[in-house]
Order: structure tokens, then sequence, then C-alpha cells
């Protein structure tokens, strides 16, 4: 495996340390999400929730039964049982069978819509953009109702998150000092060494990445690269952020006089990194620049060496003044050459 795609493969894993998902322990629903694969729902089977199917297909056999929406991004949706809610498509192309019973609306969006005469549909039937998707999340999750009733609780609540997120980032900086230093301390040192270059390829990366994004998502076949850039635009900033949280520890370190393992300095400097600056974002007019250049400074140090898997600047050959030679050595005189006597002439 190539140290680009151990990079990419963590910082995923780092993804989903960082923003976990809500676990409802007491909701019976079961969402299904398909990306790029194939599902079936068999004859007699119920899926309790919604299904949304990205680029792939999905087939919903005889007498099965989905208790909720469907959303079709690109791909192919068959379905011949019966769906409580609405069937919402967008690009892809959608079969409604024999006995194909929706009891909500169908609306396709840049999709092909094959209908049987005998399946049923309660709702309408919208083919273009003339209205807008009708797709229900589930309406069960419990959602705490988290206000005090004593004065500064906005304040105290504020408080709380920022150091919540703070203690978060420290954690996944830990997880990269751990697995990822040597990518983390070449993006850094790059963002030290080049602020200027890594400010304005930030910047730059920032304007133009999700103008790109948007216009591959246009192509109903690309969306799954666009969702994958968006990842990859996500991570990129993440890691970054935590690069900049790499250079705060090792230079708290080296002004305190410690000797401080990678992974503790890495998580000190990431806490309070994030801790002061996202305290700073609070201020108005003002506060979210401070937050915002880290972020730029941290995309743009990724983006200039590869996720960390390249120096920069490279490390060029410096051309060293060589030793001047000295003169060669004259060459030892050689003897005269003697010329054998001329004989006496003869008189």
């Amino acid at each position: 495996m190539k140290p680009f795609t151990k990079v990419i493969l963590l910082l995923t894993l780092l993804a989903a340390l960082a923003f976990p998902g809500v676990a409802l322990a007491d909701s019976p629903r079961e969402d299904k999400i398909i990306f790029g694969d194939s599902y079936t729902l068999p004859a007699g089977d119920t899926l309790n929730g919604n299904l949304v199917v990205l680029g792939g297909s999905a087939n919903l056999e005889k007498n099965s039964l989905v208790q909720g929406d469907i959303l079709l991004m690109g791909g192919s949706l068959t379905i011949d049982g019966e769906v409580t809610g609405n069937v919402s498509t967008m690009g892809g192309s959608v079969f409604l069978q024999d006995n194909a019973h929706v009891r909500g609306n169908v609306t396709t969006l840049a999709a092909s819509l094959h209908r049987s005469d005998k399946a049923r549909v309660d709702g309408e039937v919208v083919i273009g953009s003339n209205k807008p998707f009708q797709f229900n999340v589930p309406n069960n999750i419990f959602i705490p109702d988290l206000r005090f009733g004593f004065p500064f609780s906005n304040l105290f609540w504020s408080a709380g998150s920022v150091v919540a997120q703070s203690l978060g980032l420290a954690a996944l900086a830990i997880l990269a000092a751990l697995f990822l230093s040597r990518q983390a301390e070449r993006t850094a040192r790059a963002i030290m060494a080049q602020p200027v270059a890594a400010g304005g390829f930030g910047c730059l990366t920032a304007i133009v990445a999700p103008l790109l994004i948007v216009i591959v998502s246009i192509t109903i076949i690309l969306i799954p690269i666009g969702l994958l850039a968006s990842l990859a635009l996500g991570l990129a900033v993440l890691f970054g952020w935590i690069a900049v949280g790499f250079e705060v520890g090792n230079r708290l370190a080296k002004a305190l006089n410690q000797n401080w393992p990678l992974a503790l300095s890495a998580g000190l400097g990431t806490f309070l990194m994030t801790l002061v600056v996202n305290s700073v974002g609070y201020i108005p007019c003002v506060g979210w620049l401070i937050p915002f250049l880290v972020g730029l400074l941290g995309l743009g140090g990724v983006i200039l060496t590869r996720f960390g898997t390249q120096n920069y600047p490279p490390y060029n050959l410096q051309a060293y003044p060589t030793a001047p030679v000295p003169p060669a050595a004259p060459a030892p005189p050689t003897a005269p050459e003697t010329l054998p006597p001329t004989p006496p002439a003869e008189g």
C-alpha cells in the first residue's frame, strides 16, 4: 500500500472518531445507505427506516415493505413492493413494477421513470424540477433541551463546547503523533518555513475546491467523486489544523526546556491552540479571522506537502565550491640530444 493511501485511510478513521454518529439505542429505525453497491430487500422483509442509494442499485422484491422514504442519486431503483413514504430521485432510473405501491409522492429530476400500468402511487408524480424533493428525515430522534434556567447559561454552554472540541482535537493529535508523526512534522515544517506560500495555497484551495466539487456534482455519474472530494477537503483542513498544533506543542516544550514525548507535546499544543483560537472566535465582527487564517495555513501546508508525504521546500542539491586543482608540476627537463660527431671531410 502506498504511503499516500495509508494517510487517506488513517485520516478517514480520524474523521470518524472526530465526528461520531448519533447512537439511537431506543430507536427502532434502521436507515439504510447504499454507496456504489447493490441492495436487495427480499420478498416479505421490512426495512423500518429510510433508504438512500448513492450511485448504486436497489431492488425491492414483491411483498417487501419500506417504512420510510427512498432517495436515489444516480443508479437504479426497482420497486415491486410497498413504500410508505416518498420516492425522490436525482439521476438514474426508477422502475415501478406491477406490485409497486408508493403511498407518498414520486419525484424525479434528470431521471427516467418506468411505471407499470398496475403500479399504484397514492400521491403525486412530479417529473422535472417543478417541485422540490419531499424527503422526510426520521422525526423520532430525541433532541434534549439543554437550556438552563440561571444567568450566563449561554456563556457556560459556549465555554463547554469550546473545551470539548479542544479535547477532541487533542485526542486526534495524539493519534496522529502515534501513526502520522513524520507527515505531521513535514506539514508543520512547511507552514513555518513558507507561511506566505501556505496561506496562499490554502486560500486558493478554499476558493477553487468547492467550485470544482459543485461542477463535478452536476454530472450525476460523478456525484460519488464529488462526495469523495468533499471528504478529502475536510480531512485536509483537519490534518492541517493538527499539524499547526504539532508546531505549537514543540515550541512550547522548547520554551519550557522540556523534553516531552511527541504525543504529549502534540496533544497539549493542539489543545491549547484550539482553546485559544476558538475562544478568540467569539469576539464580535473580527473573531472569525484568527480561526480562518489558522485553517488556511494548515490547509495550504497539507497541499504543499501532499498530506505530509513530501518535503517542502524540496531538498535541492547545493553546488558546493570545489577545492582548486593545483597546477600540474612542470615536466623535468630532458637532456639535450647529442648528435653523433660529424666525420671529417676527405681532402
